[in-house]
């Protein structure tokens, strides 16, 4: 008898790697049901008329020349696609359609959770998205080739590890390299006794080079083999990028905690893990599949003392944060839609006192400001790069935290969405730009109002692009708090002088034609910086007098 052909080692990895901030999929599948291109996306020039509405709505920033015809963005679009096909948030093609007798489907048009993630305003409501449609997902499917016997659920292979983990004693989470050399190449469940052994085998050695002559060194050259001993079919380089995306979009479900490098079990969540651990992965049909993925997968939470359970251990864990939490009376009564209710305004109501702890910290943090505002003017790291723009009004929203003299919200004064990461400095990171239509950035404070704008641009270019939204913006917010004195600061890593001068005597007409009149100073990132440094590093905090 022939020997079975052995299957090649590959790593799995959600989204994609251009999408790898998975938050940001709501935004762009916003974009694309709101355009005639919903249900019409098949082709090369529908798939750049997609790349280009998704830079129109500043979802995402296009460094080529979009005036060029020539020039070829369809790749943009195709990736931006395939993440929200392959998630289940769009249908898919319409050869799948015909080949799984899928009838009365427009090919890439947006689906019931695809709709369910547009309507979901608050984090803890696409959380809930994410996770039905992560519980859902199986690879291979009918939208993804994977060289896998037989399909299996990523999701379930993480929790599982994390899971075993914790029953064998040990620091129940993974570091990227552990998720890059060992978890994301496991594909069946029955793999995961090797896969923990695995990683336990890697804790060892790491321990042991710590302890040599020259422990970096050691240290190196023991995570170098440990990537290399994975023999996967992709490069090393490569399976750190899936790593890190897989990170993103598993953090977005809403079961995970993230600290500093290492991705871990959110603790009040276990009631939900357990019962997901325990259900089986049944095989299904095609057609099934891909219509239960469409719908998104019913959650445990869903069944009402699962979500009771849920709730009961949210309410816990806000009670130890200091926060009073009263549950209805008659919560054993509510059906499974109203205890949801209060299940995600207690999720709401953490997020929240997290968020407010994380801008009390900042005074105490403005060293690590300091860091990143000296990265953004120096063109390095810790600034991640191609993420400098999100990165830039991130940087000045904790600096303006740190000032702490504000009557406005920490999640008030930011324009930008934000998920939670590692702590302590970077528990709350953006997940992109402060949308169009808007400031990046307003703070009020107890005797004036300051709105802020931010940009990479320079030369002649920058007062095109930033003169008239900057003043237009400053108006709208000195019509909206008549009784205080708004101000605008316009910061730029340079400040071109015809930017200056629009802003030195700028006017803005309102439909009436009345005039308001706009105080607005532009700042280099570098004049800023150095005020900021000098207020701080005499006193430790910012000098109020």
């Amino acid at each position: 008898m022939d020997a079975e052909p052995r299957i090649e080692i590959k790593a799995w990895y959600l989204g994609n790697t251009t999408v790898r901030e998975a938050q940001r999929l709501r935004a762009g599948l916003s974009v694309l049901a709101g355009s005639p291109l919903n249900g019409n996306l098949e082709g090369r020039q529908r798939e750049r008329d997609f790349a280009l509405l998704l830079n129109e709505a500043e979802v995402v920033r296009i460094d080529r020349d979009i005036t060029d015809l020539t020039e070829d963005i369809t790749d943009l679009g195709r990736k931006w696609r395939g993440a929200l096909m392959k998630l289940g948030f769009i249908t898919a093609d319409s050869k799948c359609l015909t080949e799984n007798k899928l009838k009365g489907l427009e090919p890439y048009s947006v689906t019931e959770n695809g709709r369910r993630l547009i309507a979901s305003e608050s984090l803890p409501a696409q959380q809930e998205c994410f996770l039905r449609s992560l519980i859902a997902l199986r690879v291979p499917s009918p939208v993804e080739d994977f060289p896998a016997r037989t399909p299996f659920s990523p999701l379930h292979i993480v929790l599982s590890v994390l899971v075993k983990l914790a029953q064998a004693g040990v620091d129940a989470s993974v570091s990227k390299l552990e998720m890059a050399g060992v978890v994301q190449l496991v594909t069946s469940l029955s793999d995961v006794p090797r896969a923990i052994e695995r990683i336990l085998q890697f804790r060892e050695q790491i321990r042991t080079a710590e302890r040599a002559a020259q422990p970096k060194r050691a240290v190196g050259e023991v995570c170098r083999a440990f990537l290399e001993a994975a023999d996967a079919t992709q490069s090393t380089a490569t399976l750190g990028d899936y790593a890190d995306s897989n990170f993103r979009y598993l953090r977005l479900t809403g079961l995970f905690k993230q600290e500093k490098n290492r991705l871990g079990l959110a603790s009040h969540r276990r009631p939900l893990i357990d019962a997901i651990v325990a259900q089986p992965i049944e095989p299904l049909s095609a057609d099934i599949y891909l219509r239960q993925l469409w719908k998104g997968a019913e959650l445990p939470t869903d069944n009402r003392e699962i979500a009771i359970a849920e709730t009961r251990e949210l309410a816990r864990t806000l009670q130890a944060a200091g926060v009073q939490v009263e549950l209805p009376a008659n919560l054993e009564q509510l059906n499974a839609a109203d205890i949801h209710r209060v299940l995600h305004d207690l999720e709401e109501r953490l997020l929240r006192t997290n968020e407010r702890q994380y801008a009390e910290a900042q005074g105490q943090q403005w060293e690590n400001i300091v860091e990143y505002l000296d990265g953004l003017v120096e063109g390095r790291r810790p600034v991640p790069p191609k993420e400098a723009p999100a990165y830039f009004e991130w940087a000045i929203w904790r600096a303006f935290l740190a000032i702490n003299s504000l009557v406005s919200k920490p999640w008030e004064c930011r324009k930008f969405q934000v998920y939670q990461g590692p702590p302590p400095f970077e528990s709350f990171l953006p997940v992109g730009c402060a949308r169009s239509g808007g400031p990046d950035l307003v703070f009020e404070f107890e005797t004036f109002v300051l709105v802020v704008e931010v940009t990479l641009t320079s030369s002649s270019r920058q007062e095109a692009s930033e003169g008239e939204p900057v003043r237009r913006h400053v108006a709208s917010y000195a019509d909206s708090f008549p009784n205080k004195p708004v101000y605008g600061l316009f910061l730029a890593v340079t400040v071109d002088s015809n930017t200056a001068e629009t802003f030195r005597s700028a006017k803005w007409f309102r439909p009436d034609d009345t005039e308001v009149y706009l105080r607005i100073v532009p700042l280099t990132l570098q004049q800023f910086t150095n005020l900021f440094k000098i207020a701080f590093a005499r006193t430790g905090s910012w000098i109020t007098d």
